[in-house]
């Protein structure tokens, strides 16, 4: 993460880091023809984790949150028990900070523009599922109008 804050009018600026998120994905596909769909995205994920603050060499611990709600065109490769696919969803993330300091707020939370720009591959399993062998997007964020990148790596059943 990298962002500043004001806490008690003190200026706390976070370094900037690689966090990883567990999670949740729900999906869902409404085929307008064989090959294109429109899909709505819901993701939740979850961190508990330490920022360091450069100008006093504090850390401070969070628990994270943050939820992403997309929607946008998937492209599907229908082929013979497998199911190549592409897509560009477009919507929101909200993320939400409880720190356990006194120094900074109990909670920060904002929203900010989204994008997934990725792709995966089904295999069908039978009529009504299929084993999703993996998604992988490129996930940008822009809060407080910086881009922050993200990579989101999912597996997964899907009901049909």
């Amino acid at each position: 993460k990298n962002g500043t804050a004001s806490c008690n009018g003190a200026r706390v600026d976070f370094r900037s880091e690689r966090t990883s998120y567990n999670g949740f994905e729900v999906e869902f596909n409404q085929n307008v023809t064989r090959h294109l769909g429109i899909v709505t995205s819901f993701s939740g994920t979850y961190n508990t984790n330490g920022y360091f603050d450069q100008r006093s060499g504090r850390t401070f611990n969070a628990r994270v949150q943050r939820y992403d709600l997309l929607a946008g065109p998937r492209y599907n490769w229908r082929a013979s028990g497998v199911t190549p696919f592409v897509h560009g969803l477009f919507g929101v993330s909200y993320l939400r900070a409880r720190f356990d300091n006194a120094l900074i707020p109990q909670v920060n939370s904002d929203t900010a523009f989204a994008m997934a720009l990725g792709g995966g591959l089904d295999v069908h399993a039978n009529d009504h599922i299929d084993i999703r062998v993996f998604q992988l997007d490129y996930l940008p964020t822009f809060f407080n109008g910086k881009r922050q990148d993200g990579i989101r790596a999912g597996a997964g059943i899907k009901i049909k």
